[in-house]
């Protein structure tokens, strides 16, 4: 499964930043939003693995990436 929130260029050939999640599992998600990346990835975690992640744990799993998709 993957997800894609707000991931958006505003300007030709300049792309906003985002943050990517990728659980072995295969599910990916790729968001510009902090609090959005926080809650499907627990939503994720709670649901597919039966874990619980604090905000901080949700984030310290993300990397930085260049969103790509166009609007």
């Amino acid at each position: 499964m993957v997800i894609l929130l707000g991931t958006t260029t505003n300007e030709a050939g300049r792309a906003n930043m985002a943050k990517q999640v990728t659980c072995d599992c295969g599910f990916m998600l790729r968001t510009p939003s902090d609090d959005e990346l926080v809650k499907h990835v627990q939503l994720h975690a709670k649901d597919t693995h039966s874990l619980d992640l604090t905000p901080e744990q949700a984030l310290a799993r993300a990397v930085s990436v260049e969103a790509t998709i166009q609007a």
